[in-house]
């Protein structure tokens, strides 16, 4: 038997019991000489199988670690620390190990942030980092910020329990608010809902940039969404989609209203129309979102033959989804209008390159699995061979 030691040469063991020491030893060594009693591995060994063996010997070693270490009470316990004192010592462990995980990931952030980002679940870089496509990393990083809602505990759990757990999380979430915020103006509220908080007080401890603006904005709503979306149209005018994301991607907003971080940014969109932003300009159309002039001109070309589609549909047997999808002629269609922008070409060239090596995946996952496809830079030269298509049938 070879053993692998991080750091050192490996370890030859001719015997079995040769390896029973050597665990012996190093759990003793390691342990700060605490083993209750002599493992008895020789017996998981001779009284099964081989592979049973191996797996309750993997067992054992597991359990005894788990027990026997500083953050488990037990460990305390059998050396005369009451149970108190051990979570006390437990708790301090934590927050010492907490402080030391905290200092590395600084250190490794201001050495080198895009690292850094492609190990936190709750940026983009992450998801991307893992092969998905930045519409699939956007949906993954959506699911993760809203992982916890009344509906998702409704859905897991049945109504009953399901408002229980929920209501408990939101006391457990603003007691954590309260302790966090030490003006006196702003005492301490015990309550289990949002609202009846004070969501005033959430709004100043969370937003740091227009915080007045949204006060003002909730005031006027009287907890009616459709209210505080209007009071927002009326009273700001924007000149890109990143002026407002504060708002929808606000998580007070959302528990406060009750609704998706999409549901609130639809209702945003809708109201203004037309958003400009960096990949061109942001609209709500047909039941869903365009966002892009070329996927608006398609879409509305399509509706206007009476075209059925349907959009952002998953490929078959595959994570990638694409633009549109035509359920008549089944075809995948994608609008490749990032090729044309001037400016993320002279300005973010690694983006163009991942753009264009994605919808190549894309076009061969097609070419692979016989699926019916068109690809182009041009919504007028889609709409062209979609309509094509159609005569062909």
């Amino acid at each position: 038997m070879i053993v692998n030691v991080k750091g050192s040469e490996n370890l030859h063991f001719k015997e079995f019991y040769e390896f029973e020491e050597w665990i012996s030893s190093f759990i003793l060594n390691i342990r700060d000489g605490y083993l209750s009693e002599k493992t008895e591995i020789n017996n998981y060994y001779e009284e099964n199988e081989y592979v049973n063996g191996i797996k309750k010997l993997r067992n054992d070693i597991k359990n005894f670690f788990f027990n026997k270490t500083i953050l488990n009470s037990k460990y305390w316990t059998s050396r005369g620390w009451t149970e108190q004192e051990a979570l006390k010592k437990i708790s301090d462990e934590q927050k010492k190990r907490s402080l030391i995980s905290s200092a590395k990931s600084k250190q490794m952030k201001e050495k080198n942030y895009d690292d850094w980002c492609k190990k936190q679940n709750t940026y983009l870089e992450f998801y991307l980092n893992k092969g998905y496509s930045e519409k699939e990393s956007k949906q993954k990083l959506s699911e993760r910020q809203r992982t916890f809602s009344k509906k998702i505990c409704i859905d897991k759990y049945g109504k009953t329990d399901g408002l229980k757990i929920y209501e408990k999380r939101q006391a457990k979430w603003i007691e954590s608010l309260n302790k966090s915020y030490n003006k006196p103006n702003y005492p301490e509220k015990d309550s289990s809902s949002l609202k009846k908080l004070n969501i005033h007080d959430c709004i100043y401890r969370n937003f740091y940039k227009n915080r007045e603006f949204i006060n003002d904005a909730i005031k006027h709503s009287n907890d009616d969404i459709d209210k505080f979306v209007n009071y927002i149209y009326h009273n700001k005018n924007i000149y890109s989609l990143a002026e407002i994301s504060y708002i929808f991607n606000s998580k007070i907003l959302q528990e406060f209203f009750e609704c998706t971080q999409d549901e609130l940014k639809i209702k945003i969109i809708k109201k203004y129309g037309i958003i400009p932003s960096k990949y061109g300009n942001i609209r709500y159309y047909n039941g869903h979102i365009c966002r892009s002039n070329g996927e608006y001109f398609i879409s509305k070309k399509l509706k206007e033959a009476n075209i059925d589609y349907v959009y952002e549909k998953r490929y078959p047997k595959s994570t990638f989804i694409c633009d549109f999808y035509i359920p008549s002629i089944n075809t995948y269609v994608e609008y490749m209008g990032f090729l044309k922008n001037d400016y993320m070409h002279k300005h973010n060239k690694r983006i163009c390159e991942d753009y264009v090596n994605k919808y190549k995946e894309k076009k061969q996952l097609c070419i692979d699995n016989n699926l019916n496809f068109i690809y182009d830079g041009d919504y007028k030269t889609i709409i062209s061979k979609i309509k094509q298509q159609y005569d062909k049938f």
